[in-house]
């Protein structure tokens, strides 16, 4: 696919999930990164504004809405601070079914939904 924003996707079909890590750290978040993150992960794969943490989201979202068969799932990998406000934007673009999953640490880092649309 190369860039999200400016997608070169050919309709084949549809897909029954979509699995996405999108950059989510947001960029006042970076002072508490480890230095072995922040030396060896390129930032482009980490980071967002902060005006505007969920805009790969959003792109992802938009694609999803073609590719995603009905009754398809779709699951990210999310930032803990931004579970209320990416349950909203999902809701928003009709999924449901939304949850929350901890990871092995007990921090919110996956959410998942269910297109029926």
């Amino acid at each position: 696919m190369g860039d999200i924003f400016n997608p070169d996707i050919r309709k084949t079909g549809t897909t029954g999930m979509i699995v996405s890590n999108p950059p989510y750290v947001r960029e006042s978040e970076k002072q508490f990164m480890s230095v072995n993150v922040l030396g060896h992960e390129p930032h482009i794969a980490l980071f967002v504004p902060d005006e505007d943490p969920l805009v790969f989201y959003r792109a992802v979202l938009d694609l999803a809405g073609d590719l995603l068969a009905r009754n398809g799932k779709i699951y990210f990998e999310m930032n803990e601070a931004m579970g209320i406000r990416l349950s909203g934007l999902l809701d928003t673009y009709g999924y449901s079914g939304i949850s929350i999953i901890n990871d092995i640490n007990g921090k919110q880092r996956i959410i998942k939904a269910v297109k029926y649309a």
